[in-house]
């Protein structure tokens, strides 16, 4: 029995995450135990420097982990928080994913967090990018902890296949840090942080929930394919972890 990560339900979907794969009986413990893994280092990391940053995905799956992260005493006035990506909608909008980090991150001791909103007041993405850009600035670079999800298409972030810009956006050789993007069978124009900023944070989680979640990971796990599965592109990196439930 593994002494950290107790519940063992199901198998790494293959060697590749050896080592990196975390899966839980229930999300409720799943999303426990990983606010406390990032309460932690988010601690560490700012004993050891002056700022740190963090950068959560939306989503239904990470809402009961932000309300647990909320809850942990840090320094949060030294952590700048942004998204990897947003829905280009109004900050109240139930679609918004700044929204979401309003809702269950942004309470109690957590509300003093530096937050910065990808979306501006723009008519839309295009317009809004070089805004967003600088707004960015003010973040600590690069990123010490990412939280990203993953669709049943292999996306992450606002990372679609098929979608227009997808190739600049997954060029690690651009210094240009969010994209306007859309997602083929959505209507919301997106912005979203693109592969390089990333790729290049010191600890990615992805956390994932439920059977077909399961299945797309060992399915981009086969493929190892980033055009047909966005998500491939980081998938072999070794600072990223897995934490699933079903």
């Amino acid at each position: 029995m593994n002494p950290t990560f107790p519940d063992m339900p199901r198998p790494a979907p293959s060697p590749l995450l050896a080592g990196r794969w975390h899966p839980f009986d229930h999300h409720a413990h799943c999303c426990q135990r990983l606010a406390q893994v990032m309460a932690s280092q988010l601690s560490r990391r700012l004993k050891q420097q002056p700022r740190a940053s963090l950068v959560l995905s939306g989503g239904s799956t990470p809402a009961p982990l932000f309300d647990r992260l909320a809850t942990y005493e840090l320094p949060w006035d030294r952590v700048d928080t942004t998204l990897a990506d947003d829905r280009w909608v109004a900050p109240d909008s139930p679609d918004s994913n700044l929204h979401l980090l309003r809702t269950h991150l942004l309470q109690g001791p957590a509300s003093a967090t530096h937050l910065i909103p990808l979306v501006g007041e723009e008519a839309g993405p295009e317009q809004g990018q070089a805004a967003c850009e600088r707004r960015l600035q003010e973040m600590k670079w690069p990123i010490d902890l990412l939280l990203l999800g993953m669709g049943n298409d292999g996306h992450t972030a606002s990372l679609f296949p098929g979608s227009p810009g997808l190739d600049a956006a997954m060029a690690l050789d651009r210094t240009q840090r969010c994209w306007a993007m859309r997602a083929p069978s959505a209507p919301q124009q997106r912005i979203s942080l693109g592969l390089a900023p990333l790729a290049g944070a010191a600890d990615i989680f992805l956390l994932l929930k439920g059977e077909e979640k399961y299945q797309t990971l060992t399915r981009a796990l086969a493929s190892q394919d980033p055009v047909q599965m966005p998500i491939c592109a980081l998938l072999s990196l070794p600072q990223l972890q897995v934490w699933w439930s079903p």
